[in-house]
């Protein structure tokens, strides 16, 4: 069988750097800590603003940044009001309602869910 850690593609133009990367990894220990280790060492070695980005994208943050307007907010709110409608069973929402309607109306409230 083929070695997996073999059956990465690349460009030519990275093929070296990217072999030596792979061999970096112990072949006779694939662990998870091995693997760990290796991951932990190259984020170590990234600046900080490249280690940011690098987390940013694993954790999905930067694609999810939206430049927030009020014309957005307010959609958006109007856009959360029609989804509460549509819950059948919303107990909870309605007990709140029934202490204190004015503040869970409030949209400095509401922006909290969204």
């Amino acid at each position: 069988m083929e070695d997996p850690m073999r059956a990465i593609d690349v460009s030519p133009s990275n093929a070296a750097d990217e072999l030596q990367e792979v061999e970096r990894i112990p072949k006779s220990d694939p662990s998870p800590d091995s693997v760990d280790a290796l991951l932990s060492t190259e984020l170590y070695e990234l600046s900080l603003v490249e280690r940011d980005q690098v987390l940013e994208d694993i954790h999905g943050i930067r694609a999810a940044q939206v430049t927030e307007t009020p014309d957005l907010i307010a959609s958006s709110l109007e856009e959360l009001e029609k989804e509460i409608k549509l819950i059948r069973n919303k107990s909870e929402y309605d007990y709140a309602y029934a202490l204190d309607p004015q503040y869970v109306r409030k949209p400095e409230f509401r922006i909290r869910f969204l």
